[in-house]
This record gives structure tokens, C-alpha cells and sequence, in this order.
């Protein structure tokens, strides 16, 4: 796709967009999500195709890849920003693992926003608007990290259904934010590790004294419990089966099947937890009169719709037990 060289636009109703990856199921999605905008769509199959592609046409977004054959998404960055190419250009970053190095060497190359897979089209369609229409009367926001909405719902719900199980209402939920560092929020901590074949993550929380000892209150009826080693690790492992059951349960209804397994456990004042990978880690904070606590998520590499060749059924109200196999530190 060449031709005579042309601006690129802030409206969006005419934005003009690159897209650069070489799976092209995902050129062919997003294009039609973004014709359906009357956005003028380019698209190649690597960075050096985009790059032959950028000396005759201007951009007002470009969309790429990191891991491409040929040239990849950052050697490709690096030769647009050197050459001055298109230098007006918002640049987002999809990708299916993304480590601290290279989230660290976007970030400080200017780009828009990194958009982990598995996907929304959708949520990439608004971040575009986002950036570039609001780009044209505000400063230059920071770049930041997007998970599938539909499966940050639905981690957020699980732990949603079990607060207000054991706490009744009040629930109410911050803002969420990329975890920097290994620090727990709390004074109790688990990380239950998911996978999907060669996707795997995982999912945390950590919570202070008084949500325990609410939870005791809920579960034991015990007025003023003390906190006690057995005690806590009691309310470890039904903590854990509540959420590991919840999140397979919700992570099915949006048709994602994974397998979950024996959660971590650390208590004790300022202590850290680690999960696999090193995809950055979502934190979403949540508080509930005194209980305060945090909901962590993580996932490297892609999941995959729909029930993976050789996954067993579970039989219908069983739910596997963790408590057991849990470990803790």
C-alpha cells in the first residue's frame, strides 16, 4: 500500500491507522472493527514491511507487534523513532507476554499504551480514540497496560461474590494500577497459579488483620477471634477454594477454560509475594468498612476460547479442595 505521501488527521471519524503482525486473524479483526469507525486501515506483516510502508504514508496511530519474523515490534519502534518517521504517530504495543525489561524500553521510547493478549478489540479501538483525539488538546499521558476487560471482570466479580458473601455490602473498589515491586498490601497473602497450555498466570490477594478477623466472625462465629497459626491457615484455604472456584466458574461463562493450581501462602508484617512470569501484574484495590485488601492478576502468554482437546469435565458441584496442598511461608 503506497502512494503520494498524506497527513494524517486528529478527527475520528478519518483517522488513519497501521497495523503491523504477522497473525492475520488479528489484521483481519481489528481492521473490520476499525472500517466500521471510516478509519483508512494499512496493514503489514512485520516491522520491515511497516517500515517501506511508513516512507510514503503518514499515521495518526500505528499498532504492532512485538514478536514478528523479519524484524519484531521494538526493532521496528527503534527505526521509525532514529529515522524520524512519521514523528506525530501514537504508537501501541500488543503482545502476548510482555517482561520488565521491554515494558521498561517502551516506555522510555514514548509509547501510547500496551495492549496485553488476549484482547478486546474493542478496548484497542478506544484506547486509539483515546490517545490520538485527546492528544490533540491534552499533554502526553503515560504509557499503561490493558488486559481483555472480560476477564479483569471477571477475576474482579469472583472476588466480588466472596466479600460480599462473608462481609455483606459496603464493597467498594479503586482504581487499578500496575504493581511496581513485590510488596504485599497486607498482613495475609495467596498467589493461585492458573494455566491454559503454554499460557500460564496467576491470581492474588492479600488482605490486613481485620478482614480476617471478620471472616472468622463470618465463618466460625467466634465474636473476638485471635489469630492464631491454625486459624489462619484455616481461613487461608477456604479463601482459597472460594476464589479458585469462582474465577473457573466466571472464566468459563465467558468461554476460557483453565486449570488451577496449589495456591502460595505468606503471612506476616511487610512481607513479599512473586507470581510466575513476568507479564506486569494488574492490582485492584478494594476496601470494605476496615477490611482492606487487594486483588492481583496476572497472565503470560494467550488464552484460548473455548474448552482445550483433553481438559476433563469436573463432575457438576464438585469443587477441588487446596487447602491441603497449599503452601505456606
Amino acid at each position: 500500500m503506497t502512494g503520494a505521501e498524506t497527513k494524517p488527521t486528529a478527527k475520528s471519524d478519518q483517522l488513519r491507522i497501521l497495523l503491523v503482525d504477522d497473525q492475520r486473524e488479528i489484521l483481519n479483526v481489528l481492521t473490520e472493527v476499525f472500517q466500521q469507525e471510516s478509519w483508512k486501515v494499512f496493514v503489514a506483516t512485520d516491522g520491515a514491511h511497516a517500515l517501506r510502508i511508513m516512507s510514503t504514508e503518514k499515521f495518526d496511530a500505528i499498532v504492532t507487534d512485538l514478536n514478528m519474523p523479519r524484524m519484531g515490534g521494538l526493532e521496528f519502534l527503534g527505526h521509525a523513532k532514529v529515522n524520524h518517521l512519521n514523528k506525530k504517530a501514537k504508537f501501541f504495543i500488543l503482545s502476548g507476554a510482555l517482561d520488565a525489561d521491554n515494558l521498561k524500553r517502551i516506555t522510555g521510547i514514548g509509547v501510547a499504551s500496551v495492549i496485553l493478549k488476549p484482547f478486546d478489540p474493542g478496548n484497542v479501538l478506544n484506547k486509539i480514540k483515546e490517545k490520538c483525539i485527546a492528544a490533540a488538546t491534552t499533554a502526553p499521558a503515560k504509557t499503561t497496560v490493558s488486559y481483555d476487560a472480560a476477564i479483569i471482570r471477571a477475576v474482579t466479580a469472583a472476588m466480588q461474590e466472596i466479600i460480599k458473601f462473608y462481609l455483606g455490602d459496603g464493597l467498594e473498589i479503586g482504581k487499578p494500577y500496575v504493581k511496581s515491586g513485590s510488596a504485599a498490601k497486607g498482613y495475609f497473602s495467596a498467589v493461585i497459579p492458573l494455566n491454559q497450555g503454554q499460557a500460564m498466570g496467576s491470581v492474588g490477594f492479600s488482605c490486613n488483620t481485620n478482614f480476617l478477623k471478620r471472616l472468622a466472625v463470618s465463618i466460625f462465629g467466634d465474636s473476638e477471634p485471635t489469630l492464631t497459626p491454625d486459624l489462619i491457615r484455616d481461613l487461608a484455604g477456604e479463601m482459597c477454594n472460594q476464589i479458585s472456584g469462582k474465577i473457573k466458574i466466571n472464566f468459563t461463562k465467558i468461554d476460557y477454560y483453565v486449570n488451577i493450581g496449589l495456591p502460595q501462602v505468606v503471612v506476616g508484617e511487610n512481607h513479599s509475594v512473586t507470581h510466575p512470569g513476568k507479564s506486569p501484574i494488574i492490582v485492584i484495590p478494594m476496601t470494605s468498612n476496615e477490611c482492606k485488601f487487594v486483588l492481583e492478576f496476572t497472565m503470560n502468554g494467550s488464552l484460548v476460547k473455548g474448552k482445550p482437546e483433553g481438559m476433563k469435565d469436573e463432575p457438576e458441584g464438585e469443587q477441588q479442595d487446596l487447602t491441603s496442598g497449599a503452601l505456606f511461608f
